[in-house]
C-alpha cells in the first residue's frame, strides 16, 4: 500500500513536472533563440570584441540560477557567468529525492497504521473462530461493532454461532428424550417376553436385541452429561493417570492375549491430572475394546492407542467422533457408532485434546493436561 501511494504520488508529480516544463522550454527557448539573434548580429557588426563586452554587461545582470557564457573552441571561458552549473539546479535535483524520501516515508506509516487496524479486525474473527473450534459455543465478540463491513461480517458471525448453539442445544435435548423415553417401554416390552411360553429361541432372540437396544442409550446419556459439564470443572478432583490406566490395562491385557495378540503398555509413574476417575476408566475402556477388537497379533497398544485393523475411510475421518456414525463396512457388526463420541466427550470434559495420527489401521492420540502441583 505504501508504495502504491508513493508511486501514483511520483506519477502524478513527473506527469505535472512534463507539462510545466513544456511550457517553461517554450517560452525560454523563445527568449534564448532573441538573445542569440541580437548576439550574431552584433558579431557580425564588430567583432568578438563587442560580442564579449555584451556578453559580460548581461551577465552582470544575470541571476543567480542563469549560467551564460562565451568559450573559443577550445573551451577557454572569454565572458559570461561561470564555468559551472547553476547551484539552484542541484538544490532542486536534492530537493526532488528528498521529496521522494517523505512520500515514501508517508506512505509507510500510512500503510501500516492501516495493516494494523485491518488485521487487529481480522484477528478478533480468528481469536473467536479458534475459542469455537476448542468448544466454547458460547463464546461471542465484545462489543461496541463498527458500522462498516467488519462490523456487518461480525454481525453474521455472531448470529451464525448463536443459530449452532441452539441446534446443538436442541439435538442434545433430543438425545436425552430419545434416551429416556425410549428405554423405559423397552425394559416393560422385555419383561413382558418372560410370560411367553413355548417359544424360547424366539424369546431369546428378542430379548437379545432389546439389551442391546436399551444399551445403546447409556453412552447417549453419558455423552450429553460429559458435554454438559465441559469447561464447568466441578466435580473433577486429582487423579494418578498412571494407576488408573494401569488398571484398565491389567483388565483388557488377558482379553488381547487370549486373541492372540502380542499386547504391552508403557506408562510412566506418577501423572496427576484433574478428573473424574469413572469417566476417564470408561473411555479406556471404549479405546481398549475398540484396539483389541480390530488389532490382528503382533499389534501393540499405549496411552497413545493404535492398531492395525482396517482404519477409518478417508471420506469418515472429519465425523469420526460423531454420534451414529458408522463406515457402511462394519454395519454387520454389533455396535451403535457411539463409542468414539463418547470418548471425545470425556475427553473434553477433562479438558485433554485429541488427534488421529495418519498411517495404516488406527491411532487415537490423548494429550491430558498437566496437574500443577501446589507449594
Amino acid at each position: 500500500m505504501a508504495l502504491a501511494v508513493a508511486a501514483l504520488s511520483l506519477g502524478a508529480m513527473a506527469l505535472q513536472y512534463r507539462l510545466v516544463e513544456a511550457r517553461l522550454m517554450e517560452a525560454q527557448r523563445g527568449l534564448q533563440s532573441a538573445d542569440l539573434d541580437g548576439f550574431a548580429a552584433l558579431y557580425d557588426q564588430h567583432w568578438i570584441i563587442a560580442l564579449r563586452q555584451a556578453i559580460d554587461y548581461r551577465a552582470a545582470a544575470a541571476t543567480a540560477d542563469e549560467m551564460l557564457l562565451l568559450m573559443d573552441r577550445g573551451g577557454t571561458v572569454l565572458a559570461g557567468t561561470r564555468a559551472g552549473w547553476p547551484a539552484g539546479l542541484a538544490a532542486m535535483r536534492r530537493a526532488m529525492l528528498g521529496l521522494l524520501g517523505a512520500l515514501l516515508v508517508a506512505g509507510a506509516l500510512v500503510g501500516g497504521f492501516a495493516a494494523r487496524s485491518v488485521m487487529a479486525r481480522i484477528n478478533r474473527i480468528n481469536a473467536l473462530a479458534d475459542r469455537v473450534a476448542e468448544g466454547q459455543l458460547d463464546a461471542r465478540l465484545p462489543r461496541p461493532r463498527s458500522d462498516d463491513e467488519f462490523g456487518l461480517l461480525e454481525t453474521h458471525v455472531q448470529a451464525m454461532l448463536d443459530r449452532i448453539r441452539n441446534l446443538n442445544r436442541a439435538t442434545h435435548r433430543l438425545s436425552d428424550i430419545i434416551a429416556h423415553e425410549l428405554r423405559t417401554p423397552l425394559n416393560r416390552m422385555l419383561q413382558k417376553l418372560g410370560w411367553i411360553e413355548d417359544q424360547d429361541n424366539l424369546t431369546a432372540e428378542l430379548k437379545t436385541e432389546m439389551r442391546q437396544a436399551i444399551c445403546m442409550f447409556d453412552p447417549l446419556l453419558d455423552i450429553s452429561r460429559a458435554e454438559a459439564d465441559q469447561g464447568t470443572g466441578g466435580g473433577l478432583v486429582p487423579v494418578d493417570l498412571s494407576v488408573v490406566t494401569t488398571e484398565m490395562w491389567e483388565l483388557y491385557q488377558p482379553l488381547a492375549e487370549d486373541k492372540g495378540l502380542l499386547a504391552g503398555a508403557t506408562i510412566d509413574p506418577g501423572l496427576g491430572v484433574l478428573s473424574d476417575r469413572n469417566l476417564i476408566a470408561q473411555m479406556l475402556a471404549n479405546l481398549l475394546d475398540n484396539a483389541i477388537k480390530w488389532c490382528t497379533a503382533g499389534d501393540r497398544h499405549l496411552m497413545r492407542v493404535a492398531d492395525t485393523g482396517p482404519g477409518l475411510p478417508g471420506a469418515m475421518r472429519g465425523e469420526a467422533f460423531a454420534r451414529f456414525v458408522r463406515a457402511e463396512r462394519d454395519r454387520a457388526l454389533p455396535g451403535h457408532g457411539l463409542g468414539l463420541a463418547l470418548v471425545r466427550a470425556i475427553a473434553a470434559r477433562h479438558g485433554a485434546q485429541l488427534s488421529m495420527p495418519g498411517g495404516s489401521g488406527f491411532t487415537l492420540e490423548i494429550l491430558w493436561p498437566r496437574l500443577q502441583q501446589s507449594g
